[in-house]
């Protein structure tokens, strides 16, 4: 239940409509749209948490019905701590004209998190090492990532 409350809520992506999911639970809707779940853990704020990733596109259809656009979002769901209900939600949008989403999912807010030097004079050439993110507000709200149209 839980699941699907923060599914529909923060991105309206896997509860409205009809698909096909393969033996990994991810899953093909009928519109074309691809959702993808995967369940994590991480301590947080020295909380261990437990959460579900629930990861997706919205396809977006022109006044003729054809898709037109779409918005990828990326929801972490706490599990197994009590009344779904009564959890806030955090939104976060990300990306833009000249900045990755990237940062503020997998910088600040996101259970983990890209290292970087702490000077921050030369971030190097990727790949960049990721960590479990001991400062995600993940123990004390549901996260959903927002990327809007034409960024991310």
């Amino acid at each position: 239940m839980k699941f699907w409350i923060a599914a529909a809520i923060g991105a309206a992506l896997a509860a409205c409509s009809a698909g096909a999911q393969d033996s990994s639970g991810n899953e093909a809707r009928e519109d074309g749209a691809r959702v993808f779940t995967s369940d994590g853990q991480v301590t947080a704020n020295g909380t261990r948490v437990r959460y579900r990733v629930v990861a997706g596109e919205m396809i977006l259809n022109n006044e003729d019905g054809e898709p037109n656009a779409a918005i990828f979002s990326t929801a972490y769901i706490r599990e197994g701590n009590g009344d779904p209900t009564q959890r806030p939600v955090a939104f976060i949008f990300n990306g833009g004209p000249g900045s990755a989403s990237l940062w503020l999912h997998m910088g600040v807010f996101g259970p983990r998190r890209v290292v970087l030097p702490d000077n921050a004079t030369d971030d190097g050439a990727p790949p960049y090492p990721i960590v479990a993110n001991e400062f995600s507000i993940l123990d004390v709200a549901d996260l959903v990532f927002v990327d809007p149209v034409g960024t991310g």
